[in-house]
């Protein structure tokens, strides 16, 4: 959001060829206004889509938080034997081993798939946002009011 002000211009009304020389102080002014105008309008837009999506959300995660926890303590256990593996290996033959060189792999191939395919990775997280807002209206919407 802090970018929109860089690409819009703020101050398009103020240089040389602008409203404020070509048109007067009035046009000047007037153009300062319409600009934060609009970009108001664009920051509460974006404030009320993310309050009533937050709310959708909150109630989605909170059901899911369970799996959701067990699932991220699975991980960071199979995360931390990586790491002691890693390193135990790495200081006592300087190889790392068979599940080193697995994870590396896996590790490489990733990154090389998302380098080679950046438009798909990033048009599947884009659909994938976007799922997740459609989603969490549709819940919203199907929940009676309290």
């Amino acid at each position: 959001m802090a970018e929109s002000g860089t690409v819009v211009e703020p101050h398009a009304g103020l240089d040389e060829t602008g409203s404020f020389s070509t048109n007067g102080l009035r046009t000047g002014i007037a153009a300062i206004a319409i600009y934060g105008v609009g970009m108001a309008l664009v920051v509460i837009g974006l404030t009320v889509t993310l309050a009533m999506a937050n709310t959708a959300f909150l109630h989605i995660l909170r059901r899911g938080m369970v799996w959701f926890e067990q699932l991220a303590g699975i991980l960071l256990i199979l995360t931390g034997m990586y790491l002691c593996w890693y390193w135990y290996s790495s200081i006592t033959d300087g190889t790392g081993g068979r599940v080193v060189a697995r994870g590396t792999g896996w590790s490489y191939s990733l990154a090389t798939f998302v380098e080679d395919h950046q438009t798909a990775v990033v048009w599947g997280g884009v659909i994938v946002i976007l799922a997740a807002i459609v989603i969490a209206f549709t819940a919203q919407r199907k929940e009676p009011a309290s």
